[in-house]
């Protein structure tokens, strides 16, 4: 009998050292699931939304009230500028953030056009006459967002600095395969940050005027309360029809 039993025994650490050694060759081998996309890949990115940038508004200012604030300050007053380059400041020019007058502003890049107002500090082009009153500012690097395509119904903005942040990380996740493919086709992968600023005012758009085969939201048959149940099953929870049918039978009665 005790025979009998050593035998099994033995057996039995055969079997358990065969599966340990099965289980080690399908863990290394065999897949268990099936490899899902990268979907934080940078050639996938057209599918998700970028967080929304910073807004910066421009803030329009009284010279006459800055030069009152530094004198206050300093005890004396500001002095115009005495300009000694060969390019001086035309005297039809004003600061297009404060007003200041000509004789507050210098050039400030040798003639390449950019000029600066010594009242408010303020950088800005010679040639540049529109001043928009809010400016997006990449929340990943803090530069200016350029715009760069006009659709019919939005804008798109993109940031175009080569040492942002979520441009850089995004590079570094490109495979070699994918890199050599961002080099011949750039416009199939999203490297940059990217906004859409929309231009269609929902305010302003006269219901009466819609189309013949636009749905309108007044139930007739339903309740708006069990259209939103329907919605939750099936959108939300990703239910088939079928499924949503069942669970409003069987849940709500």
């Amino acid at each position: 009998m005790s025979t009998i039993i050593s035998i099994l025994v033995t057996y039995n650490q055969l079997l358990l050292s065969q599966i340990n050694e099965l289980l080690i060759f399908i863990a290394k081998n065999i897949p268990l699931k099936a490899p899902k996309y990268d979907m934080t890949s940078p050639k996938y990115k057209k599918l998700t939304v970028d967080k929304l940038p910073i807004i910066k508004t421009f803030e329009h200012l009284d010279y006459n009230q800055l030069l009152n604030e530094y004198k206050l300050a300093n005890g004396k007053d500001k002095k115009p500028v005495n300009p000694r380059g060969k390019n001086p400041v035309a005297p039809d020019t004003v600061c297009p953030r404060c007003g200041a007058p000509h004789n507050y502003i210098y050039d400030n890049a040798g003639g390449r056009g950019q000029l600066c107002c010594k009242v408010c500090d303020l950088h800005f082009s010679k040639n540049k006459v529109d001043f928009k009153t809010a400016l997006f500012i990449c929340p990943y690097c803090g530069h200016a967002l350029s715009k760069k395509k006009d659709r019919k119904n939005f804008y798109v903005h993109k940031c175009v600095n080569k040492k942002c942040d979520f441009y850089l990380n995004s590079l570094a996740k490109l495979s070699l395969k994918d890199l050599e493919e961002y080099k011949n086709d750039k416009h199939k992968f999203k490297l940059h940050y990217i906004y859409r600023e929309f231009t269609t005012n929902y305010f302003d758009v006269d219901l009466s005027s819609m189309p013949k085969g636009a749905t309108s939201l007044k139930f007739r048959n339903f309740s708006s309360h069990v259209m939103g149940l329907c919605l939750t099953y099936n959108v939300n929870l990703g239910l088939s029809t079928r499924h949503t049918a069942r669970a409003l039978w069987e849940i709500h009665g």
